[in-house]
């Protein structure tokens, strides 16, 4: 779903917003006139925008997240220190990251460190099956007959 709330100072609205190749499409329903007016106005631009788009909903639950354990670089908005960040995923399944600062280990051991960190505390997806490999003739450790 494209439609988000949000609550700013005390001005409520709700907002349409969606992404086809590269271009985004956003428009603001205020909650002035009643929260449930507000988002079936909302619901219903989405259904034409998306009808006019000849595509169907998409939900964040497809969204490729990227490789495990890449290192990205944070910076610290009140304080303004620089971080190496690097994903990894807890028992719940929610998406955390490890972060090390550059300025107290430099960055190369801040990656490492990071990493390394992320890499013990992932948890891999429950539902995942890993897949095993069918044995060669090499492998078994019978004789074929």
């Amino acid at each position: 779903m494209a439609i988000s709330f949000a609550n700013h100072n005390g001005y409520e609205r709700f907002q349409v917003r969606v992404m086809r190749h590269c271009k985004s499409y956003s428009k603001t329903f205020s909650c002035s006139m009643g929260k449930q007016n507000a988002f079936r106005k909302a619901k219903h631009y989405e259904s034409r925008l998306i009808t006019w788009l000849d595509t169907s909903p998409m939900t964040s639950a497809g969204r490729h997240r990227g490789p495990p354990f890449q290192p990205r670089l944070e910076m610290d908005n009140r304080w303004k220190t620089l971080y190496v960040a690097v994903p990894f995923r807890r028992e719940n399944g929610v998406w955390s990251a490890c972060r090390k600062a550059i300025s107290t280990h430099g960055y190369d051991e801040a990656v490492r460190l990071a990493v390394a960190m992320a890499k013990r505390r992932h948890v891999p997806h429950p539902g995942r099956v890993r897949k095993k490999k069918m044995p060669s003739k090499t492998t078994r450790s019978f004789a074929l007959p």
